[in-house]
């Protein structure tokens, strides 16, 4: 299997500072990683919906088996911005935290895999956030939108 490679670009730094010319950011900063049949891409935005470096992304491993795309996760999320709270869309259907389907990187590797306890972890260690409870979506009909598992971090 070819080595995947991530697209390599530095992160923001601080974000309460102002860097390399743009305005300081305004928490909360929100992580959002969009994981797809063909590419896995994360960018950092602060409230205001700002842009706070470029976007990362990776090709889906193939085959797109839950370690390796949690393992391709880490690595974008590793040269991203620092952040307080993180939004996964994801490719399929996700009830109660657990994987139903995912057509796009093969329901058989994913059915039954327990998605946001899976993301907790890394996240928590990475972020030293805290993970919350999955808040409901309504359906999408835009496929990138389908399944999307918000993970919003708690205050202590």
């Amino acid at each position: 299997m070819a080595q995947q490679r991530m697209a390599a670009t530095t992160s923001a730094g601080p974000k309460n500072e102002e860097h390399a010319g743009r305005p300081a950011a305004i928490p909360p900063v929100t992580l959002g990683i969009d994981i797809g049949g063909s590419n896995i891409k994360a960018a950092a935005v602060d409230a205001a919906g700002r842009l706070l470096a470029e976007q990362v992304r990776a090709p889906t491993p193939k085959p797109a088996t839950p370690e390796a795309v949690l393992a391709a996760i880490s690595r974008l999320v590793a040269a991203s911005p620092s952040f307080d709270r993180i939004s996964v869309g994801f490719p399929g259907v996700v009830r109660g935290g657990e994987v139903i389907t995912a057509p796009n990187l093969g329901t058989p590797f994913w059915a039954g895999f327990a998605m946001i306890a899976a993301l907790a972890e890394p996240m928590n260690v990475m972020s030293g956030m805290r993970i919350s409870s999955p808040g409901s979506m309504p359906q999408a009909s835009n496929a990138s939108d389908r399944a999307s598992v918000p993970l919003g971090a708690n205050t202590p």
